[in-house]
């Protein structure tokens, strides 16, 4: 079983949102970018891989984003393939670095796929 992570900076999807201005909330953004439209049915989104995950991290500690997401998913449910929650989680930016310089004072590459893995799915 392969598992696939997309690690993206909430100011990154921000910054976007706002250059774009298309965009009403960052589950919108996850949706329309990340997901896509199904060809034969634009009204409704792509099916989402079973395991693929949107890892979203912020060094601010800011949570609003996630009350976008939860209110996206609740005015959208009748689209989405599964709920936005079910793939997309938050890690702090701060535990993401600690995983990445520990591994990398090893000087192994597998100590750092070992530790990001471990951190990823919360262990």
């Amino acid at each position: 079983m392969k598992n696939h992570f997309l690690i993206v900076h909430l100011s990154f999807i921000d910054q976007l949102i706002q250059n774009h201005d298309k965009y009403a909330s960052v589950g919108e953004f996850i949706m329309e970018e990340i997901v896509g439209r199904q060809k034969d049915a634009p009204e409704k989104y792509n099916d989402i891989p079973e395991h693929f995950v949107v890892v979203v991290t912020s060094g601010r500690g800011r949570a609003d984003w996630w009350d976008d997401i939860r209110q996206f998913e609740k005015d959208n449910r009748e689209k989405l393939p599964r709920p936005i929650t079910s793939f997309v989680t938050f890690k702090p930016i701060e535990v993401l670095s600690v995983a990445v310089e520990n591994a990398l004072t090893m000087g192994d590459d597998i100590e750092l796929k070992y530790r990001l893995v471990k951190t990823l799915f919360g262990s």
